[in-house]
């Protein structure tokens, strides 16, 4: 579990409240570096595929995405399964809390890299206990959370090939052109590492992935069209700003 309230003597503040980052981080033109930079007490920057937390683990943190991609999914091993992919900006950690329980019911890794600020679960109820704009902004966000993840069997319902390729379009996007180790992707997408290493070699045949020798890779510009990856990027942009 990555807990980032680590700062030294017991009269530590941090210089920007959960509030004040949420009004900030959802306002037009915002600035991930500034809530970034001011508040480098509580931040880290995490590599693809790193746990942040994981299921059965006491729920003291809540989290805010500020840049990068995170998942969050249920099971473990084998049974793992994905219920929700969530882009920056976003809260995560505190459905399990708002809902009563005293340990995490789901687990959170880091697609690629992500950039992440925490606040102890007490600034939360703290926040959900009194009235004001940002308040409004985590129920609503709540709401529409659990919404998403009603509707993420459609995910699931995808081709390999297809969810591959939306992964790499989104580690594309983010600058990150290393192919992730197929058991990395396996977990991603919800397969198994054999499974992915075929659909991997369709994808190269069918001249939607190109491979370097130190396994950069490169998406053909027609990639988004292909295999239904056009329905799939439809699906998510829904998902997410719905």
């Amino acid at each position: 579990m990555i807990v980032l309230d680590r700062q030294p003597g017991p009269r530590y503040r941090p210089r920007v409240d959960l509030e004040q980052a949420l009004l900030l981080i959802t306002s037009p033109g915002h600035a991930p570096e500034e809530l970034w930079s001011a508040h480098a007490g509580r931040s880290v920057l995490t590599r693809p595929d790193q746990a942040i937390y994981s299921v059965r683990d006491p729920l003291d943190q809540v989290y805010l995405l500020v840049d990068g991609m995170v998942r969050l999914y249920v099971g473990e091993a084998k049974k793992a399964r994905t219920s929700l992919f969530l882009r920056a900006p976003a809260l995560f950690g505190d459905r399990d809390l708002v809902a009563g329980c005293t340990v995490s019911q789901e687990s959170a890794q880091s697609v690629a890299q992500a950039r992440l600020l925490s606040w102890p679960a007490a600034t939360l109820a703290a926040l959900l206990g009194s009235a004001g704009p940002a308040r409004d902004l985590v129920l609503c966000d709540l709401v529409r959370r659990y919404a998403r993840s009603s509707r993420f069997s459609d995910y699931l319902a995808l081709p390999l090939a297809a969810r591959l390729t939306w992964l790499l379009l989104e580690l594309a996007a983010g600058g990150d052109r290393l192919l992730p180790r197929y058991e990395i992707l396996a977990r991603l997408a919800d397969s198994s590492a054999k499974s992915v290493g075929r659909a991997i070699g369709a994808l190269q045949q069918a001249g939607t992935l190109r491979l370097e020798n130190d396994r950069r890779f490169a998406l053909a510009a027609a990639a988004k069209d292909e295999l239904g990856v056009g329905e799939l990027l439809g699906l998510f942009h829904r998902l997410v700003a719905l």
